[in-house]
């Protein structure tokens, strides 16, 4: 069977034992891929497998003649785009925390200091 095959048929039926076969044989190179664009390995492994959730729920909503490895590719540069702005707020707001906690005693923080953080 054929990618456009085993999606259409994981479409209809739903069934895991199809996902389990289009994973399996694009699981590599979505990670390598993933990998190339987000460098770290615990990211891509997140990449990976948002991209995969993302094809599960939306594959009965593609169009017929969807070309799954283009679809895969462009989930991955979407999904990757937002990893990396995730985790760049992320690192931003611990680094104004740990700015934070370095220039104050427990006592000394205000409340509107908590807040900010939040």
């Amino acid at each position: 069977m054929d990618d456009q095959q085993l999606l259409n048929d994981y479409a209809q039926t739903g069934s895991q034992s199809v996902f389990a076969e289009i994973v399996a044989r694009h699981i590599d190179w979505v990670y390598s891929v993933s990998r190339r664009r987000v460098i770290d390995a615990a990211l891509a492994d997140d990449v990976t497998q948002a991209v995969f959730i993302i094809l599960a729920t939306k594959a009965e909503k593609l169009p017929p003649g969807t070309i799954l490895a283009g679809w895969l590719m462009k989930a991955i540069q979407y999904s990757a785009t937002d990893a990396l702005k995730r985790q760049s707020r992320r690192r931003r707001y611990e680094r104004k925390a740990a700015k934070m906690n370095q220039n104050a005693t427990p006592d000394s923080l205000a409340q509107s200091d908590w807040d900010e953080l939040m």
